[in-house]
């Protein structure tokens, strides 16, 4: 049951069982969101791998694996502390930062490898543009998890850091991915349906919290939109720019 209290004059509801139990579904529904995306956005992929017809490039079959990974161990997270079993959630924590290590050399491999076969997913960017969303995105998703790290301890902060690191940084390419295959119709100029959901992903902590806190927290809601406004920063001014043209041949060569 959640009880409400007043924190300077304003009422706000403090975490009780139910709410516990509401919030770790909520988790739970967030992880079943990322995997629906990444299906839609890579499945023709996945189905080439499973039967034998891909023809992608180790590094690639790498990267999925490893990306693979990070769902599993989100949800296997989310399950065991919903089960109050805190000490092997901060054990496995030290897996997770080896694994998000991991992550940041396999998909710098992945997206140079990518720009030196020409690989872009926007008309309007060559492939040397196109890999700073990658990398860009990449950091993004690095300092949200040394974030959540560095505040293990407290809770309400670290869940919700590690959360925007999942449906954040990590959902661009399935994104981008999945409306690459649609109808021009669906791919207008601003990508407003990419957009759309991007924004759906990136909020739905914050508007939770709303609902459920009776405030916004400050983590999940500014969070948020400091992942909005790099992304859009990387595709409209950092990847078409020349400085970054110079830095991408570097990386190439």
């Amino acid at each position: 049951m959640a009880v409400e209290v007043k924190i300077n004059s304003r009422p706000v509801r403090a975490v009780g069982v139910d709410a516990k139990r509401r919030q770790n579904w909520f988790y739970s529904a967030m992880w079943l969101a990322a995997v629906v995306v990444v299906i839609a956005g890579f499945g023709r992929s996945f189905y080439a791998i499973a039967n034998g017809t891909s023809e992608s490039s180790v590094i690639v079959h790498i990267h999925t694996a490893v990306f693979g990974a990070w769902l599993v161990f989100f949800i296997v997270q989310v399950w065991i502390i919903a089960s109050r079993n805190v000490r092997l959630h901060m054990t496995l924590g030290h897996f997770v930062i080896a694994l998000s290590t991991l992550m940041v050399n396999v998909c710098t491999s992945t997206a140079i490898s990518g720009a030196m076969r020409g690989f872009t997913l926007n008309p309007q960017l060559d492939s040397l543009a196109y890999m700073a969303v990658p990398l860009g995105n990449l950091f993004a998703f690095a300092v949200f998890v040394a974030l959540a790290f560095r505040y293990r301890r407290r809770p309400e902060v670290h869940r919700r850091l590690m959360l925007l690191a999942t449906v954040g940084p990590l959902m661009t390419a399935p994104l981008a991915h999945f409306f690459a295959q649609l109808p021009d119709r669906f791919n207008p100029r601003p990508p407003i349906y990419f957009l759309m959901l991007f924004i759906i992903l990136l909020f739905s902590c914050a508007v939770y919290d709303r609902f459920t806190l009776g405030r916004f927290n400050k983590v999940s809601l500014w969070g948020a939109v400091a992942m909005f406004v790099w992304g859009n920063t990387l595709a409209a001014l950092i990847a078409p720019s020349v400085p970054w043209h110079r830095i991408a041949e570097w990386l190439v060569d």
